[in-house]
């Protein structure tokens, strides 16, 4: 048995239970006249729920009066899943996606930023933006304002600020959000004494939009630094910039131990990778590069982090050519 609590607009407040028999197919429940009902209420349950479109509509309308922010992360959370596996209509997750710039809960934000960066990632197109960045605007439309991202001291907080900053980088194509704006500031600031959670957050903006000076003084924090994950952060910065020939560059320097590790190669490729506009530079840096990669002890995760992020049957076909012409090719 399935017991599945849900609330219902009647009374909002007001939890209840109906139980499904998992051996059935299907079942019958009668709420009576209502205008809505949310199922898995405060979320306890490892399940999705699909609702009609009509329910979808209502549950819109009454999005921001929903008592628990469970609830409210759970139903943006449903509704980009079913989406992405074409069982819900994206008109439906847009109107739910307006409410998100409204709330200051970190739960909420922290439920749907993964996938809506997925989203994104899967639209890229390097020979038609259009959707990508149209997609990507209506993203930085939603973020909240500077001013709901007041340091409280808490860890959650904390948690909030880091990846509502980070995500407000990775979204914006030029220096038009005022997230990106505070960063950059506390970048040139001649002190930089910004706030440690979001330190990582001015790294990336400051390499994504301040060109070469910006990208070399974060390479010189690297490999000035003897904190692994200090260092890490610093190869997450540099590999955030939108300028090729400053990603080829990083690509190289993985390839020279005077200036990146060799336990750090690996690391740069796939971060590379991630990055919409080093996609294509990283598998050619592979396949360019092959001896490097194909070694005893190397991560053979690297190439299925690499070839993951394409989403073309050309790319499939092209990877697929590349590896069974190889001797590991299994």
């Amino acid at each position: 048995w399935l017991h599945i609590p849900f609330v219902t607009g009647d009374s909002i407040s007001d939890l209840r239970t109906m139980t499904f028999d998992m051996f059935e197919r299907s079942m019958e429940f009668n709420l009576g006249n209502i205008l809505w009902f949310k199922a898995n209420a405060r979320q306890n349950g490892f399940y999705r729920v699909a609702y009609s479109n009509h329910t979808w509509l209502a549950l819109v309308q009454v999005f921001p009066r929903l008592i628990m922010v469970d609830d409210k992360a759970g139903l943006l959370d449903d509704a980009l899943v079913l989406s992405r596996a074409g069982l819900l209509s994206y008109d439906i997750v847009v109107q739910l996606l307006f409410h998100l710039k409204n709330q200051t809960h970190p739960a909420v934000w922290i439920a749907v930023i993964n996938q809506l960066l997925s989203i994104a990632d899967v639209l890229w197109d390097p020979n038609d933006t259009l959707c990508y960045t149209s997609v990507l605007e209506f993203f930085e439309s939603i973020l909240p304002e500077p001013e709901l991202l007041a340091n409280d001291g808490t860890h959650l907080n904390s948690l909030y600020r880091t990846r509502i900053y980070n995500f407000a980088v990775d979204i914006s194509l030029a220096v038009t959000s005022p997230l990106v704006d505070t960063l950059l500031r506390e970048f040139n600031h001649p002190h930089r004494n910004g706030s440690n959670d979001i330190v990582d957050a001015v790294d990336k903006a400051s390499v994504k939009f301040g060109g070469s000076q910006a990208f070399n003084y974060i390479l010189q924090l690297f490999q000035q630094s003897t904190d692994a994950i200090e260092k890490r952060n610093k190869l997450v910065a540099l590999s955030s910039s939108t300028d090729v020939q400053l990603l080829q560059s990083l690509l190289r320097y993985s390839l020279d131990t005077n200036v990146i590790p060799y336990q750090d190669r690996f690391l740069v490729v796939n971060l590379v990778a991630k990055n919409v506009y080093g996609r294509d530079l990283a598998w050619n840096f592979i396949k360019t590069n092959w001896d490097q990669f194909n070694q005893p002890g190397a991560p053979i995760d690297i190439i299925i982090s690499v070839c993951s992020h394409f989403s073309t049957r050309l790319k499939y076909d092209e990877a697929k050519s590349f590896f069974c012409s190889k001797p590991t090719c299994g």
